[in-house]
């Protein structure tokens, strides 16, 4: 399962890579991306999303206040 990493040499993750490390189909990315709820940015045409912005995403969606 693909992880977040806090390494800055690559500290963007792929529509894959998120889905792999929340247990979701990529579909299931594109809709959250699509309702606004999961924090992404589109570069080069490709969807980005910051490795700690979907860490923080979790936390707020699961309530733990970590």
């Amino acid at each position: 399962m693909a992880q977040p990493s806090n390494n800055t040499t690559n500290p963007l993750l792929t529509v894959k890579d998120v889905a792999n490390y929340l247990g979701v189909t990529q579909r299931t990315v594109y809709r959250l991306m699509k309702a606004y709820r999961l924090p992404a940015c589109k570069i080069g045409g490709q969807w980005r999303f910051r490795a700690e912005s979907i860490e923080v995403w979790m936390h707020e969606e699961t309530g733990n206040a970590n």
